[in-house]
């Protein structure tokens, strides 16, 4: 073989390896960058449990009652003192104000995802109102590491978007067709796995099922958006099996267990 050939070849092969590390990068889960605490406000200690273990999007449930909002996942859950300000909106500005703007201490912001167990427009009007109060915390347009403000369980019509403020966004659903504008809002696409499988998060996805993820996964890719799911297997097996699937979020109820779990991947 001649030396100019040997050349070639052990241009390829540095270039490979060169490669791997930077295809990996894209591939590291993080906290910060995946985890979804579901049900944060069920935790012992809300917000700060999912702050504490910097995980990406932190969902909070919201019922419209007597003129408040007021954070529960059912209507006997309801109490006065569990408000969205007290358990989520205060706490938000303090650390924000704390780290010089931020929503970590690291320069980097979060999502908050507000669930609407009322599906109504007076919910939506008295959220608006409230969040209009905490402006420069959610405005990422304006400020990039800023916390985002995402919309879910209320079926809004996509043509309605533009009538609320740029600074809120909203969960996107599949097989729904937005128009580019309308697209700039929704940041992700999320469904529930049940629609697709019922593993028990123990063991391995079958194969089948495994499929069916991955092309629905892929295809929200395709889109630009990130992929979310509800109604998961909440299992260390379930969690590298979304990993492997490229599934955005990590939807979990053990937001400290899963942080370890993916610092000591």
């Amino acid at each position: 073989m001649n030396i100019k050939k040997i050349g070639s070849i052990l241009s390829f092969v540095v270039s490979f390896f060169f490669l791997i590390p930077m295809e990996a990068q894209t591939l590291v889960y993080t906290p910060e960058k995946n985890v979804h605490s579901h049900n944060d406000y069920m935790q012992n200690v809300p917000f700060y449990t999912a702050y504490s273990a910097r995980c990406a999007s932190i969902e909070a449930d919201i019922f419209l009652r007597n003129g408040e909002l007021l954070v529960a996942h059912e209507e006997k859950d309801i109490k006065n003192i569990r408000t969205l300000k007290a358990l989520y909106l205060d706490p938000i500005r303090k650390e924000m104000s704390l780290n010089g703007g931020s929503g970590y201490p690291d320069g980097n912001g979060f999502q908050l995802m507000i669930d609407f167990k009322d599906d109504t427009k007076s919910t939506l009007k008295v959220l608006v109102k409230q969040l209009s109060e905490y402006q420069k915390c959610f405005d990422v347009s304006k400020n990039p590491a800023a916390v985002r403000v995402v919309i879910s369980g209320y079926v809004l019509n996509p043509d309605e978007f533009k009538n609320y403020p740029s600074f809120i966004s909203f969960d996107g659903f599949p097989n729904v067709c937005y128009t580019e504008e309308q697209s700039k809002r929704v940041p992700q696409i999320s469904l529930s796995f049940e629609d697709l499988s019922h593993w028990n998060g123990v063991g391995e996805l079958p194969h089948a099922d495994y499929l069916k993820v991955k092309v629905t996964v892929d295809s929200i890719h395709a889109l630009g958006k990130a992929a979310r799911f509800w109604e998961t297997p909440d299992t260390e097996d379930a969690w590298r099996t979304f990993i492997q699937l490229g599934v955005d979020f990590l939807n979990t109820d053990h937001p400290n267990k899963i942080a370890d779990f993916l610092l000591n991947l």
